[in-house]
């Protein structure tokens, strides 16, 4: 399988960071380099049928689990011991989704990851199935993920250790991390959670 990805970064801890749709790893370039500063590999990677990344025609329907487990297996073997998975909006969506099938995850966090998507279903089955570390990062006026449907998220996700932040406006993504005015909070919340882990 042919991944279109980029790895930047260094140290024993490694972020897959799985992008928004429609959009691609692209999104994930103005964040790199605040990973990396804080001794993090990483590890962005466009989904199959998101060019430039190869089609995936025998692909079960939104399988998107061999896509994840792909890159955290490539983050591993580039020297990462602890993996996390890092979805946005879209990507979010799919992280959780997949999460239960994902091996060699030490927790999973997600901006704004909607509830249920056409392209991938009902995201709470999946959710209460999950035993890693989980944070739900989200605006609470998000269209896609109001607080009230992020806390619905929490509470389902069958982790012990599940964490839920929540800021004011309506940031969405990848934009909680770059655009929002409280950006330094949401940044001091992700880096410290996986340190913490």
């Amino acid at each position: 399988m042919r991944l279109f990805s980029f790895s930047a970064g260094s140290g024993s801890t490694g972020v897959v960071l799985a992008h928004e749709s429609p959009g691609g790893l692209c999104g994930w370039l103005p964040a790199a380099p605040t990973f990396a500063a804080h001794g993090l590999r990483v590890f962005a990677f466009n989904f199959r049928d998101f060019p430039p990344s190869a089609s995936a025609p025998n692909r079960l329907a939104y399988d998107f689990a061999p896509d994840l487990q792909s890159a955290v297996d490539a983050l591993r073997a580039d020297g990462a011991s602890k993996v996390f998975v890092l979805g946005a909006s879209f990507g979010g969506a799919v992280t959780l989704k997949e999460a239960p099938k994902l091996h060699g995850v030490a927790g999973f966090a997600s901006l704004s990851g909607e509830l249920d998507l056409p392209s991938i279903g009902d995201l709470l089955p999946s959710a209460v199935r999950l035993q890693a570390p989980l944070l739900v990062m989200a605006s609470r006026k998000d269209y896609y993920l109001d607080a009230a449907d992020a806390r619905r998220l929490v509470r389902a996700a069958g982790s012990r250790d599940k964490q839920l932040a929540l800021y004011p406006g309506e940031t969405h993504g990848w934009d909680l991390l770059e655009r929002a005015p409280f950006k330094q909070r949401v940044w001091s919340r992700l880096l410290g959670w996986i340190d913490a882990h």
